[in-house]
């Protein structure tokens, strides 16, 4: 079990500079909800590293088995999907007719001052983000991600135009849609390159500052939910 501390820091600092990734990796759009959702669980899978989640539950694995079949068609792997994905084909058809630059599982990243970096440098880099579909035609950029879960809002790809607009510096917006497979339907959003500065400051920032607060602090409460019964954490006393 990891070390707790009963009462949170009284006061909360607010990182700009690099920091220690051995103790806060670089945040994700997931692993920034993993943080919220119970940080007890994050540190368990993300610092610890003493637990790893085999995404072994059915809506996982189906959820890995639809990506990567997508995947391979828009990559011209496969010409076209598996039987058991049939019904998705229109939406797989459109996504590849699409004009522009098409790059698929896009990886990019950003450090603190959001320029780019690898997305593997983990020192310097503050966000990261893998874009499911991403097409740039002109000043626009085009990002899709495929969902499998039910219909919800989502600051998804607000993290992800971040990375975009540091790598591609002619694009000036960064139109984005979450389609949700199960309900064949889409989430669509909009963003402009002036307003990432603030995207930052107002949605992530604070996610990340909750983190490595609790990283110097030592402090990563339990926090229990109707979730406990899928978590991996199966020490814990609310698992289960």
């Amino acid at each position: 079990m990891s070390r707790q501390i009963e009462t949170p820091p009284a006061e909360a600092v607010d990182y700009q500079e690099p920091f220690d990734a051995d103790k806060v990796p670089p945040l994700s759009f997931s692993t920034g909800n993993l943080f919220q959702q119970c940080p007890h669980q994050y540190y368990r899978l993300k610092v610890a590293k003493d637990v790893k989640d085999d995404f072994s539950h059915p809506a996982a694995l189906w959820g890995k088995r639809v990506h990567k079949a997508l995947e391979d068609f828009l990559l011209g792997v496969t010409k076209e999907l598996p039987d058991e994905f049939k019904q998705f084909s229109h939406y797989a058809h459109r996504l590849k007719q699409m004009e522009g630059d098409r790059f698929v599982e896009r990886k990019m990243a950003v450090d603190a001052s959001l320029k780019p970096v690898d997305f593997f440098d983990n020192r310097r880099a503050r966000y990261r983000a893998i874009v499911d579909y991403l097409v740039i035609k002109g000043d626009t950029a085009y990002q899709i991600d495929h969902k499998t879960g039910k219909v919800k809002p989502s600051d998804q790809l607000a993290m992800s135009a971040l990375p975009i607009f540091a790598k591609y510096p002619r694009v000036q917006q960064v139109k984005g849609a979450l389609y949700w497979l199960k309900h064949d339907t889409y989430t669509k959003y909009e963003y402009k390159r002036e307003e990432a500065p603030a995207m930052e400051s107002k949605l992530f920032r604070p996610v990340i500052t909750a983190v490595r607060n609790a990283a110097e602090t030592g402090y990563w409460p339990r926090q229990p939910s109707a979730l406990c019964a899928y978590c991996p954490v199966k020490d814990c006393e609310y698992h289960r």
